[in-house]
């Protein structure tokens, strides 16, 4: 089993510094809540962010996708994702099971506002360990944020899978049984 999650946190790790990379993330400029200077060292540090990470994850969630944002984006993505990696009580699910349910047309933007919904669920509900639940948050998050930024996305028909089964209020049944 620790063999499981240490293959699952290094690919998680890898990923986020693959998204890192792919974004560009090279901006000073951001969004305004993330401090200037902080640790990100203790349990403590992480902990004591809690509420900047919140306003990030809003912050990603509801802003356009366009380029008018795009380096607060980038900055606000780097401070949550840099968070997000290194935090000790932080442990996303992210296995095969889990890209796939974002369906083959997902990007780095998605990837990260479905870390950014599971997270936001975890936080609120310390759930951490309820992979079902905080999947579903995610999935619901991305099919947000997807329509929000219609036009400057493709359309995804996985994603109108999830919208379909947000509205008759089966989604999370769906995630339950995918990550069986």
């Amino acid at each position: 089993m620790a063999c499981t999650n240490t293959v699952q946190t290094f690919r998680m790790r890898t990923l986020l510094t693959l998204i890192l990379i792919l974004t560009g993330i090279a901006s000073t400029y951001g969004f305004s809540e993330i401090p200037d200077e902080y640790r990100l060292e203790t349990t403590a540090d992480y902990r004591a962010l809690e509420p900047q990470i919140r306003e990030a994850i809003a912050w990603l969630v509801t802003t356009p996708l366009d380029m008018e944002h795009a380096p607060e984006r980038e900055r606000t993505a780097r401070f949550f994702l840099a968070w997000l990696e290194g935090n000790p009580d932080a442990h996303i699910s992210w296995d095969e099971k889990t890209a796939e349910l974002i369906g083959p047309d997902r990007s780095g933007h998605l990837i990260c506002i479905f870390w950014a919904g599971y997270t936001e669920y975890a936080l609120t509900h310390q759930a951490w360990d309820d992979r079902v639940k905080c999947t579903t948050a995610g999935l619901e998050t991305v099919v947000a944020f997807h329509d929000r930024n219609r036009e400057l996305m493709i359309d995804s028909p996985t994603l109108d899978h999830y919208r379909t089964l947000i509205a008759d209020k089966k989604l999370l049944k769906f995630v339950r049984k995918h990550l069986k």
